[in-house]
């Protein structure tokens, strides 16, 4: 339903009517460390519009960044029918393939793997953030980071533990994800 997957994302309220919503900007610590990412980002969103046009900037868009807003419903439609839809999804194989090229150049440069653990902590959050935290990415950011720890310390890592240890950690910020089907 519609409240389950909402609450998912932390939406507990669905309006009626627009005309009762007030909206208060409300600038945290949180935001003005994620605010100068996302504006990055929009950034080059808009140079990929501008250098594409709307219609294939918007797909390149939707490719690099999962943002799918300047996509008409014509396209969307298209990309879902031919069954390609997946291809504007970013999910934790993405984060993943990235992370991997990261310690994969780290380590032909011989870099200690305790720089490498700190560089793939930092990489994975900015990744994140970048493609707006859906919950594969972060659930794959948690995954890699506890596999690299565990190599920081000379364990085996579990694939079970760690899966565990992730739901775990993802409940307590957002309880309603146990509903939330990715």
């Amino acid at each position: 339903s519609s409240y389950n997957y909402n609450a998912g994302k932390n939406i507990y309220l669905n309006p009626q009517n627009i005309e009762e919503i007030n909206l208060k900007s409300n600038v945290s610590a949180k935001n003005r460390l994620i605010r100068p990412i996302k504006d990055y980002r929009k950034q080059i969103s808009s140079k990929i519009n501008q250098k594409y046009g709307t219609a294939t900037g918007g797909i390149v868009n939707a490719m690099m960044f999962g943002d799918k807003t300047n996509l008409d419903d014509n396209q969307k439609t298209a990309f879902y029918r031919t069954g390609i839809g997946h291809l504007m999804a970013i999910s934790g194989l993405h984060l993943v393939f990235f992370i991997s090229l990261i310690c994969f150049i780290l380590k032909k440069f011989r870099i200690p793997k305790i720089i490498t653990f700190l560089i793939s902590i930092i990489a994975v959050v900015l990744f994140s953030i970048c493609v707006d935290s859906p919950v594969s990415v972060i659930r794959a950011g948690i995954m890699i980071i506890l596999s690299k720890q565990a190599e920081l310390i000379f364990r085996k890592n579990d694939p079970l533990n760690s899966l565990m240890l992730c739901v775990f950690f993802m409940l307590i910020f957002q309880p309603y994800l146990i509903i939330n089907s990715s």
